[in-house]
């Protein structure tokens, strides 16, 4: 064997050399890349089970918590029935039923006693809040749901039932059907449910408080007209 063979034999056995290298590097590669897009895959659906769990999480929070306000309301209900008939000697009737609902609404009894003396027709109303409110549903709820009057006194928040052409891109209300309120005003809670349009009468010291209720021009609102008015 001359000195080109050995040269050339050489040169064959680097070149083996380097393509097994570059072989097994781009091996390596390979692998360390499969093994990245199946980490990050891993960690994606691991969040994504995570961000589910929360989401039931909070879901089953809102519902205890709505069942806890709805047995409160009853409590309240029971107890307002207890005493209105305690007034009234009887266990049922349009009285009694008032009766029951200021009592469940924190009403004070002495306050029932003044404003039955002070029995009028409403006049001199004037307007102090006017505002839309989005109708919550259950595709839809957020805080355009909700409004606080009078530093917190009283709080308002609507519901209603999902129009047969809404998704969730539009989430709007069927103004057919009936909407829900729900009230909290001085300490007291009470939830109703209404056609539009309607009003609401609350009690106060010297006057009334009207709030109505219509449809309003913005899809998926209703406007909420606020007047307090003196008892003559």
């Amino acid at each position: 064997m001359d000195f080109f063979q050995t040269r050339e034999k050489y040169r064959k056995r680097e070149m083996r050399y380097s393509v097994s290298f570059i072989f097994r590097v781009a091996v390596i590669g390979l692998v360390a890349w499969l093994g990245w897009l199946w980490g990050t895959a891993e960690q994606k659906r691991l969040q994504a089970d995570s961000n589910l769990a929360i989401f039931e999480s909070d879901r089953e929070i809102q519902l205890l918590n709505s069942k806890v306000e709805q047995m409160q309301i009853e409590l309240n209900e029971a107890r307002a029935q207890i005493t209105a008939v305690s007034l009234t000697d009887q266990n049922s009737g349009r009285f009694a039923q008032l009766v029951k609902a200021q009592i469940a609404n924190g009403t004070k009894i002495e306050q029932i006693y003044a404003a039955l003396q002070k029995v009028g027709v409403p006049t001199n109303c004037r307007p102090v809040h006017y505002q839309s409110l989005a109708v919550a549903t259950e595709l839809y709820g957020g805080a355009e749901s909700k409004a606080t009057l009078f530093d917190g006194a009283l709080r308002l928040n609507i519901e209603g039932a999902v129009n047969e052409n809404g998704n969730k891109a539009n989430p709007w209300f069927d103004p057919n059907q009936k909407v829900t309120v729900r009230q909290a005003y001085l300490g007291g809670q009470t939830i109703s449910e209404h056609d539009l349009p309607f009003t609401l009468i609350l009690p106060a010291q010297e006057w009334i408080i009207e709030l109505k209720f219509s449809e309003s021009d913005l899809r998926g609102y209703v406007d909420l007209d606020v007047q307090n008015c003196v008892i003559g």
